[in-house]
């Protein structure tokens, strides 16, 4: 019998991935990719990863009690207010960028700057609330796995990410990203 975190777990993790799938576009022969072929591996090995996790961890928490942390029900619970709180960000997020939003790192003739919304405040707000919600997962399932391949792998991949997309955004923006970088934080931090 499932828990009601692992059904609060379970219908975010549907929320996320309704929403990456609604966002991502269709377009992508035109696409010209700013990526390795192994990165866009690692990453999609690590996104694998976290979803055969996750969902371990709604349908058969009990494989994973190996990595389970004793947190308290208020801070679980206080996972899922901070899972609704992210998924509410990211559909924000996508929604601003709109046709600019892509999945792999890319430019194409007709991107723009996006400095509204989110975007007015922190230079990469998908990456801060992807943090948001794996922290998120992790305090609702209470295990260590999800914090350290969540957050973890997450952190290592945008460690290599970050810096290339920001040289490949002022490469082609020039001074208008220049500025927008001096006048935003990385992470809002």
């Amino acid at each position: 019998m499932w828990d009601v975190l692992q059904l609060v777990m379970g219908c975010q993790l549907l929320a996320f991935f309704a929403l990456r799938l609604a966002y991502e576009p269709s377009r992508t022969a035109s696409v010209v990719l700013h990526e390795s072929g192994f990165f866009r591996g690692a990453m999609s090995a690590v996104a694998l990863g976290q979803v055969i996790l996750l969902v371990g961890l709604v349908f058969e928490p009990e494989v994973f009690g190996f990595a389970v942390t004793p947190l308290p029900m208020f801070l679980r619970w206080t996972g899922s207010g901070l899972g609704l709180f992210a998924l509410g960000f990211l559909a924000w997020t996508y929604r601003v960028l709109g046709s600019n939003y892509h999945s792999v790192l890319h430019l194409d003739d007709n991107q723009v700057l996006i400095t509204s919304g989110p975007y007015r405040y922190i230079r990469h707000p998908i990456y801060v609330t992807l943090f948001g919600i794996f922290f998120s997962f992790y305090l609702q399932s209470a295990n260590m796995l999800v914090l350290l391949l969540g957050t973890g792998g997450l952190s290592v991949l945008l460690y290599i990410r970050i810096p290339k997309e920001e040289a490949l955004l002022l490469k082609h923006f020039g001074r208008s990203y220049r500025s927008y970088m001096v006048q935003t934080k990385r992470f809002g931090l």
